[in-house]
């Protein structure tokens, strides 16, 4: 009954202080737990505060994001030291996970471990069914040690097997990897693969709350194909230093994932002072190969070729034709998922009827844009880019502001201002070279 009831207390209990408490209690019962005996009937009492883990790992890290609102690198890069509370957290949910793996290959299987928990929060209902459905199949596969960095390294983080990692040393006599002894370092690596797989799966759910949009006319994408030679035409024609330097660290910063963050700024989080001009670049040469690193960089300086800088060239154009700072108010960025997990609940808490929509930048260059009026999927940036212009059009009267509309940004896009054509040919030859001396004579 030890263990039933501190899961109990941990979940029960609120402020950061008492979750500590909680979960330094938790975690001496479980490790008892796990060396004498796990409760037959603790199944549902394990589940419910692995779940409540998760859930609170995910509010304690978007709590503590300051600088939220804005696109630009230094700000989604130079991040705050890591938070205890969240290692704690960690280690809670992967003692429970161990006293869970004793339950099921002692009762025979998932569901003898008991009736599903009641929750009361729709976050917990859904971190609950995607651990009824991904926990089942990880234990039925079976579990055995692996190297931190395999694990790491896993698109789905397998959490059974790093509970196994964190929690014990060595390895079955014979095994495949005989010694897995996890450094501070890796325990908090695996930490973040877990905070940021949470991270993940919650944007995916609070984006689904959205209905999708069916009422955007026959092709809310009619821009996209606009968009992508203006952008080509900005970049070759218009653009300045300062334009084209924002383009190339938005590339690099596109080529990141968040793991990168980590493994490059470790605990203490921060960018050093001498690399903050460029911190895009600073957290690639940490975690890339030199190859890597020269491909990269090189890729990142053929801006017409990158779409996603479409976001920045129409970020850009707002700005400076319109003084509206649309990448602070309309686009998230997918490199921090603290980050964007914050900027997509604030704007939750705020958005109406009047409320320009919300680009939410997701992986492999898909878009997700959403407004009080729901969202869309979008597989390009370009397309992202068109499923708001048309958004704003069919839904807010083509008014983005109380005093800009959307047309004229159309207008811009689908036909530049006419440039001032000097009518004196560029190279006088032949008869008009003869006519032009005999005039000046």
């Amino acid at each position: 009954m030890l263990l039933i009831d501190a899961c109990a207390d941990f979940t029960e209990s609120a402020d950061r202080s008492s979750m500590a408490g909680t979960c330094c209690a938790l975690i001496e019962v479980a490790q008892t737990s796990i060396r004498e005996h796990v409760p037959e009937d603790a199944g549902p009492a394990l589940v419910r505060a692995i779940v409540v883990a998760r859930a609170r790992s995910v509010d304690q890290s978007v709590q503590s994001v300051r600088v939220w609102s804005t696109c630009a690198p230094l700000a989604l890069i130079d991040v705050e030291p890591w938070d205890p509370l969240c290692l704690l957290l960690f280690l809670t949910e992967c003692h429970l996970r161990i006293c869970v793996t004793h339950l099921y290959s002692t009762k025979g299987g998932w569901k003898a471990l008991g009736d599903a928990p009641v929750y009361d929060v729709p976050l917990q209902i859904a971190l609950h069914a995607e651990e009824w459905r991904r926990t089942p199949l990880e234990l039925e596969a079976g579990l055995e040690l692996r190297r931190v960095d395999a694990l790491i390294a896993e698109r789905d983080i397998e959490r059974a097997a790093v509970a196994l990692v964190v929690c014990f040393e060595g390895g079955a006599e014979g095994a495949a990897v005989p010694t897995v002894r996890a450094s501070r370092a890796d325990v908090r690596l695996l930490e973040r693969a877990f905070l940021l797989d949470n991270l993940r799966f919650v944007i995916g759910v609070e984006l689904g709350v959205y209905r999708d949009l069916d009422d955007l006319g026959p092709d809310p994408f009619e821009h996209a194909d606009a968009l992508t030679a203006w952008m080509i035409r900005t970049v070759e024609v218009d653009a300045n230093n300062a334009l084209l330097l924002r383009l190339d660290e938005w590339a690099v910063c596109c080529a990141l994932v968040p793991s990168d963050i980590g493994a490059a700024s470790g605990e203490r989080g921060g960018v050093p002072q001498e690399h903050r001009n460029g911190p895009s670049a600073w957290i690639l040469q940490k975690v890339k190969t030199d190859d890597e690193y020269r491909q990269i960089m090189a890729a990142s300086k053929k801006n017409t070729e990158h779409a996603e800088n479409v976001y920045m060239c129409f970020a850009g154009m707002l700005e400076q034709h319109f003084s509206f700072d649309w990448a602070t108010r309309c686009l998230v960025a997918r490199i921090n998922p603290a980050v964007a997990l914050r900027k997509i609940r604030e704007y939750a808490k705020v958005a109406n009827a009047s409320t320009p929509p919300l680009i939410v930048q997701r992986e492999e260059g898909r878009a997700t844009v959403i407004s009080v009026h729901g969202r869309v999927e979008c597989d390009t940036a370009a397309r992202a880019l068109s499923a708001w212009i048309v958004m704003v059009v069919v839904h807010m009267a083509g008014a983005y502001t109380r005093k800009a509309n959307i047309a004229d940004v159309i207008e811009r896009i689908r036909k530049p201002p006419d440039r001032q054509v000097d009518n004196q040919p560029q190279e006088i030859v032949g008869g008009a070279s003869i006519a032009l001396r005999e005039t000046l004579d």
